[in-house]
């Protein structure tokens, strides 16, 4: 089938920014002072979240990874990305996100390492 070999490329390609994916997920469900589980049950505002989360990636991720295929994979893995989000209020053991990963506000790297 055409479309699960489409969406496997797409899973490899992003599987190694999930922790980055992770991390804007939980600022954006931070400043909308939103309870997290409240997002997890509304499907359109967890597309809505992951659109704003795409905006805020690095320039380079979002020229290569377009929004819908993005927000497609988001949704098939937003259990692991809310998980991420309980990790970081205290929720389990996992370690914090390099920050050296994160580039300047305007995706480029702020060269602050």
């Amino acid at each position: 089938m055409v479309f699960s070999g489409f969406k496997q490329k797409v899973d490899e390609a992003v599987a190694p920014y999930l922790p980055l994916i992770e991390e804007k997920y939980n600022e954006i469900i931070s400043s909308m002072g939103a309870k997290s589980k409240e997002v997890m049950g509304n499907d359109a505002l967890m597309q809505k979240v992951f659109r704003t989360v795409h905006g805020r990636l690095p320039l380079p991720i979002r020229w290569t990874l377009k929004e819908q295929p993005f927000v497609d994979f988001c949704m098939r893995h937003k259990h692991r990305i809310h998980q991420g989000e309980d990790r970081d209020a205290g929720g389990g053991d996992a370690p914090a996100p390099d920050p050296r990963r994160i580039g300047g506000p305007d995706g480029e790297d702020d060269g602050a390492h």
